[in-house]
């Protein structure tokens, strides 16, 4: 009978070495990658010097760009004011379109004449409704005086001309007097409230629109 001997010799020299999480081929330890949690606890600290240059950086970077926003805005606002003021000019002409249309509405209603007046000197204009023989006042927010934007004018042109007469007349019948109404801006710009025919309502010619 033969016996058959186990040897638990060591590996030789050179051999490859297999382990949990090594490979053939490989020899020593096997490679074991460490977890994240570990990398992030060895890598440096963010030391106050730099939290406080970044710190310093961030408040340049703010200060920078208010700088900006000033230049800009400074440069900008002569055109920001004059749009504005072109704004005003164009929302009282049509204003003014506005009264218009109340008059004759007015005019229609009561089966008296009623009149928008327009003052050249203070730039104001206001409807008033005959009454026992005289124009006087309506009621409402429409029978207060309006007044044009700041240096702005106003002005009529009746067809025909008449420079005794500061008013526009409507009819109880529908008509009203042919005439335009100018309204020019601060810088210039001429808005025109118009009507061709006594039976036709008043519109506005922009600055555009005007030939």
């Amino acid at each position: 009978m033969h016996v058959i001997e186990a040897h638990n010799d060591p590996a030789p020299a050179g051999a490859p070495f297999l382990a949990q999480g090594g490979s053939p081929g490989r020899s020593g330890p096997a490679c074991v990658k460490p977890r994240r949690g570990a990398l992030s606890r060895l890598r440096a600290p963010r030391t106050s010097a730099t939290s406080a240059q970044l710190r310093a950086f961030t408040l340049i970077e703010l200060v920078t760009v208010m700088l900006l926003i000033t230049i800009v805005l400074s440069l900008s606002a002569p055109s920001l004011k004059g749009f504005f003021a072109g704004r005003q000019t164009a929302d009282f002409a049509q204003t003014v379109v506005a009264l218009t249309q109340f008059a004759h509405s007015q005019a229609l209603a009561h089966g008296q004449p009623c009149r928008l007046n327009i003052e050249a000197a203070s730039g104001q204009c206001w409807v008033t409704l005959q009454d026992a023989g005289r124009f006087v006042p309506v009621e409402g927010d429409l029978g207060r005086h309006f007044a044009v934007p700041e240096d702005s004018s106003l002005r009529l042109v009746l067809d025909p001309p008449d420079p005794s007469a500061n008013y526009v007349e409507f009819f109880p019948n529908g008509r009203n007097n042919v005439a335009t109404i100018e309204v020019r801006g601060r810088r210039g710009q001429l808005y025109q409230i118009t009507c061709p025919s006594a039976t036709e309502a008043f519109h506005v010619v922009t600055p555009l629109e005007a030939p």
